[in-house]
């Protein structure tokens, strides 16, 4: 079992660089795709996509891994 959250939740601590993929000064995330993600429920459909889309894939690789199932966040409809 394993859980993704952002480094520095809620920019407290982080590194800003505006303009550049991670927290804004304004408190949105920006993503490297260029998404500005300015809620928490925003911020928690992009951590279920990453995981949807590129976390699951890898790990299903893995020999041994029977399955990756996803709980919580939201999902991209």
């Amino acid at each position: 079992m394993y859980a993704i959250d952002y480094e520095n939740p809620g920019g407290r601590g982080a590194t800003v660089r505006n303009g550049q993929p991670g927290w804004q000064s304004d408190g949105s995330f920006l993503t490297p795709e260029g998404d500005r993600l300015t809620d928490d429920v925003s911020r928690a459909a992009y951590l279920r996509t990453v995981q949807d889309w590129i976390i699951a894939p890898q790990l299903r690789t893995v020999n041994g891994v029977a399955g990756v199932d996803s709980i919580g966040g939201f999902e991209k409809q």
